[in-house]
C-alpha cells in the first residue's frame, strides 16, 4: 500500500465513523434493539447503575478524533488552533501530493508537459537526487508510460517508503537506514 492510498483510506474511514455518529450502522442498531428489550440473542441483559452506558454518537466521534490525530495533516483535538499549519503538517501534505503525481490515474489527457515538475524537484531535493535527470525521466514516463533509467532512482526511494500497519508498529526495517540520509530528510518518515 502506498502512502497516498493509506492516507485516502484513513480519510474515508474517518468520514464513515463521523457518519455513523449520526446514523447508526446495522451492528449499532442491533445493540440499540438489544438494550431496549434487555435481551441479546436469547441471553437476558441486566443493567447496573455502576456501569455507565456508552453513548454511541460520542463513541464514534471519539474514534474519528483519534484517527484524525493519527492522520498527520489535520489538526488533532489536543493541538491549539494556532499550531494547525506547522511545518511538519505542510511537509507531509506536500509529500502526499508529490507521491500522487506518479499515479497515471491523476493525469488528465491534455496535461501540460510541466505537470508534476515542481513535485519531482521537491522530491529530488529531499532525497538528494539529480533534479534535471529526475524531471527529464518523469516527462518521458508521462509521455510513454514506460519507466526509464532517469526516473528509477527516485521511484526506488518512493517504493521503499513503507506504510506500517498497526500490527507492525514495533517492527524494524533495517534497509531503510541504508537508503535514506536522515540528516537531509526534513520530515519524519514512518
Amino acid at each position: 500500500m502506498t502512502l497516498p492510498v493509506a492516507h485516502r483510506t484513513i480519510q474515508y474511514s474517518i468520514r464513515v465513523l463521523e457518519s455513523m455518529a449520526n446514523i447508526p450502522g446495522p451492528k449499532s442498531q442491533e445493540v440499540i434493539s438489544a438494550y431496549e428489550i434487555n435481551k441479546f440473542k436469547a441471553i437476558p441483559l441486566y443493567s447496573k447503575s455502576s456501569i455507565v452506558k456508552i453513548q454511541i454518537a460520542q463513541f464514534f466521534i471519539s474514534l474519528s478524533n483519534y484517527m484524525k490525530e493519527r492522520l498527520m495533516t489535520i489538526q488533532a483535538s489536543n493541538v491549539s488552533s494556532c499550531e494547525i499549519y506547522n511545518e511538519f503538517q505542510i511537509n507531509f501534505k506536500n509529500l502526499i501530493e508529490d507521491f500522487e503525481v506518479f499515479s497515471p490515474e491523476n493525469w488528465s489527457d491534455n496535461m501540460d508537459i510541466q505537470y508534476g515538475d515542481t513535485n519531482i524537484c521537491r522530491l529530488s531535493q529531499l532525497f538528494q537526487i539529480d533534479q534535471v535527470l529526475a524531471v527529464r525521466g518523469f516527462r518521458e514516463y508521462k509521455e510513454n508510460k514506460i519507466l526509464n533509467s532517469d526516473i528509477k532512482p527516485l521511484l526506488t526511494i518512493i517504493n521503499s517508503v513503507r506504510v506500517r500497519l498497526p500490527s507492525e508498529q514495533n517492527v524494524c526495517f533495517p534497509y531503510r537506514s541504508r537508503i535514506f540520509s536522515f540528516d537531509s530528510v526534513k520530515t519524519s518518515l514512518p
